[in-house]
């Protein structure tokens, strides 16, 4: 699988593309706006086509995006909203796995382990 990322500062799209396939699988997108979330990027969205779901291309993409963010030294913050099918605790246990914490108004958030980062 191929992963293209695109950061214009503000924003961060991170794009998944399975061999041969000119259409993406999947996409994540995050916005950051200084002095909002607590210096982290808002994750406003990360979708999968339906076909490719369940075959590891929403954890690929959500590990570029944490390798992305962790050479920024800036962390994540999300408001789950499952789309078509999924489920609210599907989705929760999804971001669980991926070092997410659940706050207290019900977004969850990643941030950075600090120290040296390798690039």
């Amino acid at each position: 699988m191929r992963l293209e990322v695109v950061d214009s500062g503000e924003n961060l799209a991170v794009m998944a593309f399975a061999p041969g396939r000119r259409l993406n699988t999947g996409t994540a997108g995050l916005d950051l706006f200084p002095g909002m979330w607590g210096g982290r990027y808002w994750f406003a969205r990360l979708l999968v086509r339906e076909q490719w779901r369940g075959k590891g291309v929403g954890s690929a993409i959500l590990r570029r995006v944490q390798e992305h963010c962790t050479a920024r030294q800036l962390g994540i913050y999300c408001l789950p909203n499952p789309y078509g099918d999924g489920s609210m605790e599907a989705l929760v246990r999804f971001y669980d796995r991926h070092g997410f914490q659940a706050q207290a108004d019900g977004a969850l958030v990643w941030d950075p382990v600090p120290g040296p980062v390798a690039v």
